[in-house]
């Protein structure tokens, strides 16, 4: 694979990373100034690092963190890299959320003899590092809202790494490992919203050989049967979904660039209600929500 020039903002993660100094330090400092002041072993390891990256491994699996929603988790390899585009799925769950819990305290308001609702079931398909159902644990405790988060992935490395990064955010999640809602087994729940980043890439998407994408895992990518249009996974959640919720229950998704109005089609035939397509903050249509 044909190396290239980082640019400095790599170039300073690396250093920071290799040598614990800030990027304020390497901000200061010429290149020259930066290497003279550095150990034999800093600069060293500044130097594999700097070649794998130029070789094209991606930062986050080198560092072995990335930053999703203000907050540091742990990747490797056996799972996909948190995206700033996944932020927008993350930040519709957060509303759907905000709007369910603020119709159950202004219905108890109304109505002393109204009993408190349980906490919100919420589950997350596909959890990878765990950033989302994580993400929303985060949000939930610092606002006061009653979550009980269930998190599925059918790879054991990667529910590891979610189980890791859970314990480093002191978040309470459930995980089980399985395909989709087969990770449930005979359960009785039913929750009030399912969210999901699937696989959703075509089998044959020349992207899949660009950036960051051939060194991650390709069954989050393409899925277990990589299929022509990507959507072989989306249409199971979408059509097994309605079992799993509760009547007026949420489903949220992402979706690559170009299938949003075949996502919306499949909700509606699903029979969800107030159907709506989203676009991430670039504006590129990327996730749709409906109501049970």
């Amino acid at each position: 694979m044909q190396t290239r020039r980082l640019p400095a903002h790599e170039r300073a993660a690396i250093g920071c990373w290799a040598t614990g100094r800030d990027r304020s330090w390497f901000a200061a400092r010429t290149p020259e100034e930066q290497d003279q002041a550095l150990s034999a072993g800093e600069r060293a390891l500044v130097a594999l690092l700097t070649a794998r990256r130029e070789a094209g491994l991606p930062l986050a699996y080198l560092l072995g963190f990335r930053e999703f929603f203000g907050q540091r988790f742990f990747v490797n390899p056996s799972v996909l890299i948190p995206r700033a585009e996944t932020e927008q799925l993350l930040e519709a769950a957060l509303q759907v959320v905000s709007e369910v819990v603020s119709e159950v305290s202004s219905a108890v308001a109304s109505d002393p003899a109204a009993e408190s609702r349980p906490a919100l079931q919420v589950l997350d398909l596909g959890t990878g590092s765990g950033c989302l159902a994580i993400g929303l644990d985060v949000a939930a405790r610092a606002k006061g809202w009653p979550l009980a988060l269930t998190a599925v992935d059918q790879s054991f490395a990667a529910l590891q790494t979610a189980r890791n990064n859970a314990l480093w955010h002191g978040a309470h999640i459930q995980f089980l490992q399985g395909s989709w809602f087969e990770a449930l087994g005979q359960s009785e729940s039913r929750f009030d919203l399912v969210l999901s980043n699937p696989p959703y890439i075509a089998a044959q998407d020349p992207h899949l050989s660009q950036g960051d994408l051939p060194y991650e895992p390709a069954s989050a990518l393409v899925g277990s049967q990589p299929n022509a249009d990507g959507l072989d996974d989306l249409r199971v959640i979408v059509g097994q979904a309605p079992r799993w919720l509760r009547p007026g229950g949420w489903l949220l998704v992402e979706h690559s660039h170009d299938q949003q109005p075949q996502v919306i089609s499949l909700m509606q035939a699903a029979g969800f209600a107030k159907v709506v397509g989203q676009a991430d903050l670039s504006g590129t249509p990327r996730l749709v929500k409906g109501q049970l």
